[in-house]
């Protein structure tokens, strides 16, 4: 085991962090509670509430080190990142155990070792047959706990076969239910192991829920209103809820601008025969095929968008990187491009979700348009050139883009070029600008909707799931204040 070292960094060149009165608050509750969840909105500051939990743990003797469980960009992007921001944090080490050199760093002494859930069998592999006084840790924060929302993955199996081994275990998300109360269960597992709302997914669902829908189909819903309430009551006291809308002075605007576009006749001729009969035929003679109701998802959410991907061999396992596109239209690029003159060199975010997307953007604005892709260290430079105003639209993926970015310097207008129906990327998405440290006053969120397609649907299901979201907010917060009171 290795020294750990502390770096010396000049006071003027390191700002120290001190906590708005919301945050020093966080803290209190995280020291007074080892199980917590921070159910805090992006731009509030969670991971330097955490830091500052450490901070006052690794002081007084109470934690030996963190392990931090986090989408592999915010391993790389952010807690290395903040850990250097301040002086108050800048002498505590960090290990990423990812790469080649993971299995030297877990033996070296950290005082914050990060990993990946894709990392977990890895690092159970490398505990075993080690007393879990021994493990080189014992708090644990997930950050991004809805990637454990699903209580069977195989993910969530992973790391419950840890928890014993943790004193103080942390959850941290703004979005903690991005589909109903069904994601809330195994998260708050991580927190309490299970006393709250159980460990066994059957048993919540017939405690809470009811089936609805064809058996191939099957959905659950909540059994009435009291059976919400219940829930809210039961994890009350595990866990606070934040906005930054309440909590923080100057922070933008979120105005919605939906440009409908009108498909061009062939298309909308083309969509309309694909929808209606899982099959259409272009003018060139090919076909465009669709073998199942979700493949006609697909296809119709890319058609809106302006192209298609031929149809996969159905004896073929994976897709062929080759594969052919047919370009239906292009509505949707004379709408971006017709808010750029509009914006006249200000900065956008452009959220498309097809590679075949991103190929007709890069062909319509070429050199002007830069893509985040998921190399960290092009991320690293393309997040500083963006909050430097040094470029000008800028395209990423609501899925690998959601988290661990920070744009809030320079820029205040997205672009929703593909509709997606995740309210947990859409709502991070729009938050990698709509945070704190933006100092414009609004922020233009443009969702760009080909009228008469499933882009209507989706964006009419976001709008559904915000307000589900609001409800499960509200509900805890209703039996916290009740908490308090008493």
């Amino acid at each position: 085991m290795s020294v750990r070292r502390k770096k010396k960094r000049s006071s003027f060149s390191v700002k120290r962090w001190k906590g708005h009165r919301y945050q020093n608050r966080c803290v209190s509750l995280g020291m007074d509670k080892p199980h917590f969840a921070f159910f805090l909105d992006p731009g509030l500051g969670k991971t330097t509430i955490i830091l500052q939990i450490l901070k006052m743990l690794l002081l007084s003797g109470d934690v030996k080190a963190m392990l931090v469980v986090a989408p592999l960009r915010p391993c790389y992007m952010v807690w290395p990142k903040e850990v250097k921001k301040w002086a108050n944090f800048c002498h505590l080490s960090v290990g990423i155990l990812h790469g080649n050199n993971k299995a030297k760093v877990l033996g070296e002494k950290h005082d914050i070792y990060v990993i990946n859930p894709e990392g977990l069998p890895w690092l159970i592999t490398q505990l075993k047959g080690h007393k879990k006084k021994d493990w080189p840790f014992n708090m644990l924060t997930v950050d991004e706990s809805t990637k454990f929302k699903n209580l069977t993955s195989g993910r969530t199996k992973n790391i419950k076969k840890m928890l014993a081994g943790f004193d103080r275990r942390y959850i941290l998300t703004g979005t903690p239910t991005p589909n109903g109360l069904l994601n809330i269960q195994s998260q708050i597992m991580i927190c309490d192991g299970g006393k709250a709302l159980g460990t066994t997914k059957t048993g919540y669902h017939e405690k809470y829920f009811r089936p609805v829908g064809k058996p191939e189909w099957r959905q659950f819903e909540l059994q009435s209103k009291k059976s919400a309430d219940e829930i809210y009551e039961c994890i009350a006291h595990l866990c606070v809820r934040l906005s930054a809308d309440k909590n923080l002075k100057g922070l933008p605007k979120k105005i919605d601008n939906l440009i409908e576009i009108d498909l061009p006749p062939k298309a909308r001729k083309i969509y309309k025969q694909l929808e209606k009969e899982l099959f259409t035929e272009l003018e060139n003679g090919e076909a465009i095929t669709a073998l199942s109701a979700s493949a006609k998802r697909i296809k119709c959410v890319q058609l809106a968008n302006g192209c298609v991907y031929e149809d996969i061999d159905p004896t073929e396992d994976v897709a062929p990187k080759d594969r052919k596109v047919f370009k239906i239209h292009e509505a949707k690029l004379d709408a971006l491009q017709d808010l750029c003159e509009e914006l006249d060199g200000k900065p956008i975010l452009i959220a498309y979700w097809f590679k075949h997307d991103l190929d007709a953007l890069k062909k319509r604005f070429g050199s002007k348009l830069k893509v985040l892709g998921s190399n960290m260290a092009e991320c690293v430079q393309i997040e500083k050139d963006w909050n430097a105003g040094k470029i000008e639209m800028l395209a990423a993926q609501p899925s690998s883009a959601a988290l661990g970015l920070n744009l809030q310097d320079c820029g205040s207008d997205i672009f929703w070029y593909s509709m997606i129906d995740d309210w947990e990327a859409y709502d991070q998405y729009i938050k990698r600008i709509l945070r704190q440290g933006n100092k414009n006053k609004s922020v233009r969120n443009h969702v760009c909707i080909a009228k008469g397609t499933l882009d209507q649907y989706m964006y009419n299901r976001l709008q559904e799931k915000e307000g589900e979201q609001v409800n499960f907010f509200n509900g805890v917060l209703g039996f916290l204040n009740k908490l308090l009171v008493k």
